[in-house]
């Protein structure tokens, strides 16, 4: 997962960007080198932006330990959970989905 850097492909990452959900719904962790990291930060901040870094070995944990969150969640969202309603995050009535 942690081999190559995600932007020019070298085989010694050290970051990581913001975990990411993949297609499956797993966390995901995309590895940055070392030189790709401190280009992409004077390339955002030439446009006036930022982005986040994170240290490579903890975004893996974190990724491990939210993922196996996630599975022992998982029998009890296909017992209890229904279809068809969201609940709401801001103070509003729910929306039939």
């Amino acid at each position: 997962m942690a081999d190559s850097c995600v932007v020019c492909g070298f085989d010694k990452p050290r970051f990581a960007f913001p975990l990411v959900r993949g297609k499956n719904g797993a966390w995901e962790v995309k590895p940055v080198c070392r030189r790709c990291r401190r280009t992409l930060e004077a390339e955002a901040k030439l446009v006036g932006k930022s982005i986040t870094f994170y240290g490579l070995e903890g975004s893996l944990r974190q990724a491990e330990s939210r993922n196996a969150e996630r599975v022992a969640y998982r029998p009890f969202l296909d017992t209890f959970a229904k279809t068809g309603k969201t609940v709401p995050s801001n103070g509003k009535k729910p929306v039939l989905a």
